[in-house]
Protein backbone atom coordinates (compact mmCIF):
# COMPACT_ATOMS: atom_id res chain seq x y z
CA UNK A 1 0.00 0.00 0.00
CA UNK A 2 2.79 2.40 0.85
CA UNK A 3 4.44 1.80 -2.57
CA UNK A 4 1.17 2.71 -4.36
CA UNK A 5 0.73 5.99 -2.43
CA UNK A 6 4.20 7.31 -3.35
CA UNK A 7 3.45 7.90 -7.08
CA UNK A 8 0.14 9.53 -6.18
CA UNK A 9 1.82 11.96 -3.80
CA UNK A 10 4.46 12.73 -6.39
CA UNK A 11 1.85 13.46 -9.06
CA UNK A 12 -0.11 15.62 -6.61
CA UNK A 13 3.03 17.59 -5.71
CA UNK A 14 3.83 18.15 -9.38
CA UNK A 15 0.30 19.41 -10.05
CA UNK A 16 0.44 21.79 -7.08
CA UNK A 17 3.80 23.18 -8.23
CA UNK A 18 2.49 23.67 -11.77
CA UNK A 19 -0.59 25.50 -10.52
CA UNK A 20 1.54 27.69 -8.23
CA UNK A 21 3.94 28.45 -11.08
CA UNK A 22 1.01 29.27 -13.40
CA UNK A 23 -0.57 31.59 -10.84
CA UNK A 24 2.77 33.19 -10.02
CA UNK A 25 3.40 33.86 -13.69
CA UNK A 26 0.14 35.71 -14.12
CA UNK A 27 0.52 37.58 -10.84
CA UNK A 28 3.98 38.76 -11.86
CA UNK A 29 2.70 39.64 -15.32
CA UNK A 30 -0.21 41.58 -13.89
CA UNK A 31 2.02 43.64 -11.66
CA UNK A 32 4.71 44.13 -14.28
CA UNK A 33 2.17 45.36 -16.87
CA UNK A 34 0.44 47.68 -14.42
CA UNK A 35 0.39 51.27 -15.69
CA UNK A 36 0.54 54.60 -13.91
CA UNK A 37 -1.28 57.56 -15.38
CA UNK A 38 -1.29 61.30 -14.69
CA UNK A 39 -4.07 63.67 -15.69
CA UNK A 40 -3.11 66.40 -18.16
CA UNK A 41 -3.75 69.80 -16.53
CA UNK A 42 -3.16 73.41 -17.58
CA UNK A 43 -0.17 75.12 -15.98
CA UNK A 44 1.62 78.45 -16.07
CA UNK A 45 5.20 79.46 -15.32
CA UNK A 46 7.28 82.62 -15.53
CA UNK A 47 10.82 83.84 -15.97
CA UNK A 48 11.20 86.78 -13.58
CA UNK A 49 13.84 89.30 -12.56
CA UNK A 50 13.90 91.03 -9.16
CA UNK A 51 15.23 94.59 -9.25
CA UNK A 52 15.50 97.71 -7.11
CA UNK A 53 14.45 100.95 -8.73
CA UNK A 54 13.13 104.50 -8.38
CA UNK A 55 9.84 106.20 -9.21
CA UNK A 56 10.03 109.47 -11.12
CA UNK A 57 7.31 112.08 -11.70
CA UNK A 58 6.97 115.81 -12.35
CA UNK A 59 5.98 117.07 -8.91
CA UNK A 60 6.50 120.05 -6.64
CA UNK A 61 6.39 120.51 -2.90
CA UNK A 62 3.69 122.70 -1.32
CA UNK A 63 3.94 124.84 1.80
CA UNK A 64 1.70 126.30 4.49
CA UNK A 65 3.18 128.42 7.27
CA UNK A 66 1.96 127.59 10.74
CA UNK A 67 1.34 123.93 9.98
CA UNK A 68 -1.74 122.06 8.80
CA UNK A 69 -4.78 121.51 11.01
CA UNK A 70 -6.70 119.55 8.41
CA UNK A 71 -6.16 118.10 4.96
CA UNK A 72 -9.28 118.75 2.91
CA UNK A 73 -8.47 116.15 0.22
CA UNK A 74 -7.54 112.50 0.56
CA UNK A 75 -4.12 110.96 -0.04
CA UNK A 76 -3.55 110.49 -3.77
CA UNK A 77 -6.71 112.40 -4.69
CA UNK A 78 -6.86 114.26 -7.98
CA UNK A 79 -7.15 118.02 -7.44
CA UNK A 80 -7.97 120.96 -9.69
CA UNK A 81 -6.08 124.22 -10.03
CA UNK A 82 -7.08 126.56 -7.20
CA UNK A 83 -8.68 123.81 -5.12
CA UNK A 84 -8.09 123.99 -1.35
CA UNK A 85 -6.06 120.98 -0.20
CA UNK A 86 -5.19 121.94 3.41
CA UNK A 87 -6.24 124.54 5.99
CA UNK A 88 -5.13 126.08 9.26
CA UNK A 89 -7.81 127.25 11.71
CA UNK A 90 -7.79 130.25 14.01
CA UNK A 91 -8.45 127.81 16.83
CA UNK A 92 -6.77 124.43 16.57
CA UNK A 93 -9.75 122.61 18.14
CA UNK A 94 -11.94 123.68 15.23
CA UNK A 95 -10.47 121.00 12.97
CA UNK A 96 -12.41 118.22 14.68
CA UNK A 97 -15.60 120.27 14.77
CA UNK A 98 -15.45 121.08 11.06
CA UNK A 99 -14.60 117.49 10.15
CA UNK A 100 -17.61 116.21 12.11
CA UNK A 101 -19.78 118.89 10.54
CA UNK A 102 -18.74 117.75 7.07
CA UNK A 103 -19.61 114.12 7.85
CA UNK A 104 -23.04 115.08 9.20
CA UNK A 105 -23.84 117.17 6.15
CA UNK A 106 -22.81 114.28 3.89
CA UNK A 107 -25.07 111.89 5.85
CA UNK A 108 -28.04 114.23 5.53
CA UNK A 109 -27.47 114.51 1.78
CA UNK A 110 -27.42 110.71 1.44
CA UNK A 111 -30.59 110.28 3.51
CA UNK A 112 -32.44 112.89 1.45
CA UNK A 113 -31.32 111.09 -1.69
CA UNK A 114 -32.72 107.85 -0.27
CA UNK A 115 -35.99 109.55 0.68
CA UNK A 116 -36.45 110.56 -2.95
CA UNK A 117 -36.68 106.89 -3.94
CA UNK A 118 -39.94 104.98 -4.14
CA UNK A 119 -40.39 102.07 -1.77
CA UNK A 120 -40.58 98.78 -3.67
CA UNK A 121 -38.99 100.04 -6.88
CA UNK A 122 -36.19 98.11 -8.59
CA UNK A 123 -35.31 95.78 -5.70
CA UNK A 124 -32.62 93.97 -7.68
CA UNK A 125 -30.84 97.26 -8.41
CA UNK A 126 -30.65 98.19 -4.72
CA UNK A 127 -29.29 94.74 -3.85
CA UNK A 128 -26.69 95.03 -6.61
CA UNK A 129 -25.59 98.46 -5.33
CA UNK A 130 -24.99 97.02 -1.85
CA UNK A 131 -22.92 94.17 -3.27
CA UNK A 132 -20.98 96.55 -5.50
CA UNK A 133 -20.16 98.96 -2.66
CA UNK A 134 -19.04 96.14 -0.34
CA UNK A 135 -16.87 94.67 -3.09
CA UNK A 136 -15.30 98.10 -3.79
CA UNK A 137 -14.46 98.50 -0.10
CA UNK A 138 -13.01 95.00 0.37
CA UNK A 139 -11.04 95.26 -2.87
CA UNK A 140 -9.52 98.58 -1.80
CA UNK A 141 -8.52 97.17 1.60
CA UNK A 142 -7.03 93.98 0.10
CA UNK A 143 -4.95 96.03 -2.35
CA UNK A 144 -3.84 98.54 0.29
CA UNK A 145 -5.59 101.36 -1.57
CA UNK A 146 -6.47 103.53 1.41
CA UNK A 147 -7.00 106.71 -0.57
CA UNK A 148 -10.68 107.62 -0.27
CA UNK A 149 -11.39 104.71 2.07
CA UNK A 150 -13.78 106.77 4.22
CA UNK A 151 -15.85 107.56 1.14
CA UNK A 152 -16.13 103.84 0.34
CA UNK A 153 -17.28 103.11 3.92
CA UNK A 154 -19.90 105.85 3.58
CA UNK A 155 -20.92 104.32 0.27
CA UNK A 156 -21.60 100.97 1.95
CA UNK A 157 -23.70 102.62 4.68
CA UNK A 158 -25.66 104.64 2.13
CA UNK A 159 -26.38 101.66 -0.13
CA UNK A 160 -27.56 99.54 2.83
CA UNK A 161 -29.94 102.30 4.01
CA UNK A 162 -31.28 102.74 0.47
CA UNK A 163 -31.83 98.99 0.11
CA UNK A 164 -33.67 98.77 3.44
CA UNK A 165 -35.90 101.68 2.42
CA UNK A 166 -36.68 100.21 -0.99
CA UNK A 167 -37.42 96.80 0.60
CA UNK A 168 -39.77 98.43 3.11
CA UNK A 169 -37.63 97.83 6.19
CA UNK A 170 -37.37 101.59 6.74
CA UNK A 171 -40.36 103.91 6.53
CA UNK A 172 -40.38 107.49 5.24
CA UNK A 173 -41.22 108.65 8.77
CA UNK A 174 -38.10 106.95 10.11
CA UNK A 175 -35.95 108.66 7.48
CA UNK A 176 -37.49 112.06 8.21
CA UNK A 177 -36.88 111.59 11.94
CA UNK A 178 -33.21 110.69 11.34
CA UNK A 179 -32.73 113.65 8.97
CA UNK A 180 -34.25 116.04 11.52
CA UNK A 181 -31.97 114.72 14.29
CA UNK A 182 -28.85 115.15 12.13
CA UNK A 183 -29.88 118.68 11.11
CA UNK A 184 -30.25 119.56 14.79
CA UNK A 185 -26.66 118.39 15.38
CA UNK A 186 -25.51 120.42 12.38
CA UNK A 187 -27.14 123.56 13.75
CA UNK A 188 -25.49 123.02 17.11
CA UNK A 189 -22.03 122.39 15.65
CA UNK A 190 -22.29 125.29 13.22
CA UNK A 191 -22.11 127.66 16.16
CA UNK A 192 -18.79 126.09 17.17
CA UNK A 193 -17.19 126.18 13.71
CA UNK A 194 -14.33 128.59 13.13
CA UNK A 195 -13.07 130.36 10.10
CA UNK A 196 -9.73 129.34 8.59
CA UNK A 197 -6.74 131.57 9.15
CA UNK A 198 -4.82 130.13 6.19
CA UNK A 199 -5.45 127.72 3.35
CA UNK A 200 -3.32 125.98 0.77
CA UNK A 201 -4.59 125.91 -2.79
CA UNK A 202 -3.25 123.79 -5.61
CA UNK A 203 -1.27 125.92 -8.08
CA UNK A 204 -1.95 123.37 -10.83
CA UNK A 205 -4.10 120.32 -11.36
CA UNK A 206 -2.56 117.00 -10.36
CA UNK A 207 -2.49 114.38 -7.63
CA UNK A 208 -1.97 115.44 -4.00
CA UNK A 209 0.10 113.71 -1.36
CA UNK A 210 0.80 114.88 2.16
CA UNK A 211 4.25 113.25 1.99
CA UNK A 212 7.38 114.68 0.36
CA UNK A 213 10.91 113.24 0.34
CA UNK A 214 13.18 115.85 -1.29
CA UNK A 215 13.66 113.95 -4.55
CA UNK A 216 10.98 115.96 -6.33
CA UNK A 217 13.48 118.14 -8.24
CA UNK A 218 15.92 115.30 -9.00
CA UNK A 219 13.70 112.47 -10.20
CA UNK A 220 11.60 114.18 -12.83
CA UNK A 221 9.59 112.56 -15.58
CA UNK A 222 12.14 113.43 -18.29
CA UNK A 223 15.46 113.55 -16.41
CA UNK A 224 15.27 109.88 -15.49
CA UNK A 225 15.31 109.00 -19.20
CA UNK A 226 18.84 110.41 -19.44
CA UNK A 227 20.26 108.68 -16.38
CA UNK A 228 23.12 106.17 -16.52
CA UNK A 229 23.59 103.21 -14.18
CA UNK A 230 26.06 105.25 -12.11
CA UNK A 231 23.44 108.03 -11.82
CA UNK A 232 20.95 105.49 -10.49
CA UNK A 233 23.51 104.20 -7.99
CA UNK A 234 24.20 107.73 -6.74
CA UNK A 235 20.57 108.41 -5.84
CA UNK A 236 20.78 106.40 -2.62
CA UNK A 237 23.56 108.59 -1.21
CA UNK A 238 22.13 111.88 -2.45
CA UNK A 239 21.55 114.42 0.33
CA UNK A 240 17.97 115.66 0.11
CA UNK A 241 16.04 117.99 2.38
CA UNK A 242 12.39 118.78 3.03
CA UNK A 243 11.56 122.21 4.46
CA UNK A 244 9.84 122.48 7.85
CA UNK A 245 6.80 124.24 6.43
CA UNK A 246 6.36 121.70 3.64
CA UNK A 247 3.01 119.96 3.91
CA UNK A 248 3.09 117.68 0.90
CA UNK A 249 3.47 117.63 -2.87
CA UNK A 250 1.42 117.69 -6.04
CA UNK A 251 2.29 115.43 -8.97
CA UNK A 252 1.51 117.14 -12.26
CA UNK A 253 2.21 114.22 -14.58
CA UNK A 254 -0.72 111.89 -15.07
CA UNK A 255 1.56 108.88 -14.95
CA UNK A 256 4.91 107.70 -13.59
CA UNK A 257 8.27 106.27 -14.60
CA UNK A 258 10.13 103.48 -12.84
CA UNK A 259 13.89 103.32 -13.46
CA UNK A 260 16.26 100.51 -12.53
CA UNK A 261 19.80 99.45 -13.49
CA UNK A 262 20.27 95.83 -14.62
CA UNK A 263 23.01 93.83 -16.27
CA UNK A 264 23.30 94.10 -20.03
CA UNK A 265 22.47 90.39 -20.23
CA UNK A 266 18.99 90.98 -18.84
CA UNK A 267 18.51 94.19 -20.80
CA UNK A 268 19.05 92.22 -24.02
CA UNK A 269 16.19 89.90 -23.03
CA UNK A 270 13.70 92.78 -23.02
CA UNK A 271 12.13 94.61 -25.93
CA UNK A 272 11.68 98.38 -25.94
CA UNK A 273 8.06 99.64 -26.18
CA UNK A 274 6.74 96.24 -25.14
CA UNK A 275 4.42 95.97 -22.13
CA UNK A 276 5.60 93.98 -19.10
CA UNK A 277 4.06 92.95 -15.80
CA UNK A 278 5.64 94.53 -12.70
CA UNK A 279 4.96 93.41 -9.14
CA UNK A 280 5.92 95.90 -6.46
CA UNK A 281 6.58 94.87 -2.86
CA UNK A 282 5.94 96.90 0.25
CA UNK A 283 3.03 99.31 0.45
CA UNK A 284 1.46 98.23 -2.85
CA UNK A 285 0.74 94.59 -3.51
CA UNK A 286 -0.50 93.79 -6.97
CA UNK A 287 0.40 93.58 -10.63
CA UNK A 288 0.95 96.61 -12.84
CA UNK A 289 1.29 96.57 -16.60
CA UNK A 290 3.94 99.06 -17.75
CA UNK A 291 5.63 99.81 -21.06
CA UNK A 292 9.41 99.63 -21.37
CA UNK A 293 9.95 103.18 -22.59
CA UNK A 294 13.73 103.27 -22.85
CA UNK A 295 16.89 101.21 -22.49
CA UNK A 296 20.09 103.19 -21.95
CA UNK A 297 23.43 102.59 -23.56
CA UNK A 298 25.58 100.08 -21.62
CA UNK A 299 27.89 101.37 -18.91
CA UNK A 300 30.30 98.86 -17.36
CA UNK A 301 28.04 96.03 -18.45
CA UNK A 302 24.81 97.53 -17.13
CA UNK A 303 21.86 99.42 -18.60
CA UNK A 304 19.05 101.57 -17.20
CA UNK A 305 15.52 100.38 -17.90
CA UNK A 306 12.72 102.94 -17.65
CA UNK A 307 9.15 101.65 -17.47
CA UNK A 308 6.21 103.98 -18.04
CA UNK A 309 2.59 103.73 -16.89
CA UNK A 310 -0.44 106.05 -16.59
CA UNK A 311 -2.44 103.85 -14.19
CA UNK A 312 -2.42 103.37 -10.40
CA UNK A 313 -1.21 106.95 -9.89
CA UNK A 314 -3.01 107.46 -6.57
CA UNK A 315 -1.94 104.12 -5.11
CA UNK A 316 1.74 104.57 -6.02
CA UNK A 317 2.15 108.30 -5.44
CA UNK A 318 4.10 107.87 -2.19
CA UNK A 319 6.48 105.25 -3.55
CA UNK A 320 10.02 106.34 -4.40
CA UNK A 321 12.63 103.59 -4.01
CA UNK A 322 11.03 100.19 -4.40
CA UNK A 323 11.80 96.55 -5.16
CA UNK A 324 9.96 95.08 -8.11
CA UNK A 325 9.63 91.75 -9.88
CA UNK A 326 9.67 92.00 -13.67
CA UNK A 327 7.99 89.18 -15.57
CA UNK A 328 10.39 88.60 -18.46
CA UNK A 329 8.36 85.86 -20.09
CA UNK A 330 5.24 83.88 -19.24
CA UNK A 331 4.44 80.33 -20.32
CA UNK A 332 1.05 78.64 -20.47
CA UNK A 333 0.31 75.12 -21.59
CA UNK A 334 -0.19 71.58 -20.33
CA UNK A 335 1.91 70.12 -17.55
CA UNK A 336 3.56 66.78 -18.41
CA UNK A 337 5.73 64.65 -16.06
CA UNK A 338 9.26 64.22 -17.39
CA UNK A 339 9.01 60.47 -16.97
CA UNK A 340 6.10 60.39 -19.43
CA UNK A 341 8.09 61.75 -22.38
CA UNK A 342 8.75 59.15 -25.11
CA UNK A 343 10.44 59.28 -28.50
CA UNK A 344 8.16 58.21 -31.33
CA UNK A 345 9.02 56.17 -34.41
CA UNK A 346 9.68 59.36 -36.36
CA UNK A 347 12.10 60.59 -33.70
CA UNK A 348 9.75 63.27 -32.33
CA UNK A 349 8.98 63.68 -28.63
CA UNK A 350 5.54 62.85 -27.35
CA UNK A 351 3.53 61.05 -24.71
CA UNK A 352 1.23 58.07 -24.66
CA UNK A 353 -2.31 58.71 -23.48
CA UNK A 354 -4.85 56.12 -22.39
CA UNK A 355 -7.84 56.17 -24.73
CA UNK A 356 -10.53 53.45 -24.69
CA UNK A 357 -8.11 50.94 -23.10
CA UNK A 358 -5.51 51.64 -25.77
CA UNK A 359 -2.31 53.67 -25.73
CA UNK A 360 -2.19 56.47 -28.27
CA UNK A 361 0.97 58.44 -29.10
CA UNK A 362 0.56 62.23 -29.07
CA UNK A 363 3.37 64.55 -30.20
CA UNK A 364 4.21 67.43 -27.83
CA UNK A 365 6.33 70.57 -28.02
CA UNK A 366 8.15 71.54 -24.84
CA UNK A 367 8.16 75.27 -24.01
CA UNK A 368 9.25 75.24 -20.35
CA UNK A 369 11.27 72.88 -18.16
CA UNK A 370 11.05 72.52 -14.38
CA UNK A 371 12.71 70.02 -12.05
CA UNK A 372 10.31 67.13 -12.67
CA UNK A 373 7.93 68.30 -15.38
CA UNK A 374 7.62 70.11 -18.68
CA UNK A 375 5.03 72.57 -19.90
CA UNK A 376 4.04 71.74 -23.48
CA UNK A 377 2.02 73.77 -25.97
CA UNK A 378 -1.76 73.48 -26.00
CA UNK A 379 -3.70 73.92 -29.23
CA UNK A 380 -7.45 73.93 -28.49
CA UNK A 381 -8.24 73.87 -32.23
CA UNK A 382 -6.43 70.57 -32.85
CA UNK A 383 -8.29 67.30 -32.36
CA UNK A 384 -5.09 65.26 -32.31
CA UNK A 385 -3.17 67.38 -29.77
CA UNK A 386 -2.82 66.73 -26.06
CA UNK A 387 -5.79 68.17 -24.19
CA UNK A 388 -6.57 68.92 -20.53
CA UNK A 389 -8.14 65.87 -18.92
CA UNK A 390 -6.25 63.32 -21.03
CA UNK A 391 -4.76 60.43 -19.05
CA UNK A 392 -1.00 60.50 -19.67
CA UNK A 393 0.71 57.14 -19.23
CA UNK A 394 3.66 57.79 -16.94
CA UNK A 395 5.05 54.28 -16.50
CA UNK A 396 4.45 51.10 -18.47
CA UNK A 397 6.57 48.64 -20.45
CA UNK A 398 6.61 48.07 -24.19
CA UNK A 399 4.26 50.86 -25.19
CA UNK A 400 3.37 51.45 -28.80
CA UNK A 401 0.61 53.26 -30.64
CA UNK A 402 -2.63 51.27 -30.47
CA UNK A 403 -1.49 48.78 -27.84
CA UNK A 404 -4.33 47.35 -25.75
CA UNK A 405 -3.58 48.24 -22.15
CA UNK A 406 -5.04 45.90 -19.52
Amino acid sequence: MRRKRAPVLLVTLIIVLCVAAYMGYYIVRAFSSRITVSEAVMATAEDTLTVNGWFARDEYRVYLDGGVDEYVVSEGEKVSKGEVVAVTYQDGSAAGVNHQLGELEASVAELKKTASLTAGEDLSKSDAEVSSSIYALSYAVSRGEYSGLSEKVSGVKSSVISRDYVHGKLSREMLDTEIAALETQITSLSGQAYETSASLRAATSGYFSSSADGYEETLTYESVLEMTPSDIDALASLEVQVEDNCCGKISTTFGWHYATAVSEQYADMLEQNKWYTLRFSGGYVGEVSARLKSVSEPEDGRCVLVFSCSNHISELINMRRQNAEIVLKAYEGIRVPKSAIRVGEDGENGVYVLLSAQSRFVRVEQIYEADNYYIVTYDPTSSSALRPGDEIIVSSKELYDGKVVE
